[in-house]
């Protein structure tokens, strides 16, 4: 189920990508709509606070990184750590 959710993660941060308006939007525009799309899909273990939207040179990259602790037996955890980024070209 983590990796399925980080496929709806890697989803929703294409359709944005695939926004032809995305890069005349505000950045607290676009991480609102991708914390609106996360809802949607029930996507749980990622938040807004973990994407980066940021500028630069040729448009703008959006990126996240996070971790999810899943708890095995005892005393024994297995950490899964996920990343994506996409650029989004300036029009």
């Amino acid at each position: 189920p983590r990796y399925l959710e980080f496929l709806t993660v890697k989803s929703v941060m294409k359709d944005v990508k695939n926004d032809p308006d995305i890069s005349a939007t505000s950045r607290s525009s676009v991480l609102r709509t991708i914390g609106n799309r996360l809802n949607i899909n029930g996507v749980d273990d990622v938040s807004v606070k973990d994407f980066t939207y940021k500028k630069v040179d040729n448009g703008f990259e959006l990126s996240v990184q996070y971790e999810v602790r899943e708890h095995l037996y005892g005393n024994i955890d297995a950490v899964l750590t996920f990343s994506n980024k996409v650029d989004i070209n300036g029009q």
